[in-house]
């Protein structure tokens, strides 16, 4: 995996950020295995970048209220930098969390890279 801007990004985090899975099981990212970290980015990713962004195939899913845009922008930027400090990232996954961060600081992480 490239060397990515962790610590540039380490500004946007929120402090006790927890991810809230849709059973309303909420977990700290740092408490979360990689795989399930990957394809929970993942599923952020496809369902919040530009079409054109999109990363493999995967499940459509719908979500609450809960799931606003400037939620889904903290777990994607905070899931990402838990992610980049990790060293048991599957190859697979390599490319994948490259371009997510390249795009993500192309746009600067504006909350406007999340779609509605």
């Amino acid at each position: 995996m490239k060397k990515i801007p962790v610590e540039a990004a380490k500004r946007f985090l929120e402090k006790g950020f927890q991810w809230r899975a849709r059973t309303g099981e909420m977990f700290s990212p740092c408490d979360m295995e990689t795989r399930h970290l990957f394809f929970t980015v993942l599923m952020i990713w496809n369902h919040s970048c530009p079409p054109e962004q999109r990363i493999w195939k995967t499940q459509k899913y719908y979500f609450t209220e809960f799931y606003t845009p400037k939620y889904m922008l903290t777990a994607l930027v905070n899931l990402l930098v838990e992610l980049s400090i990790r060293g048991d990232i599957d190859k697979r996954f390599e490319q994948a969390l490259d371009k997510m961060w390249a795009h993500l600081f192309a746009n600067n992480l504006k909350k406007e890279f999340i779609c509605q």
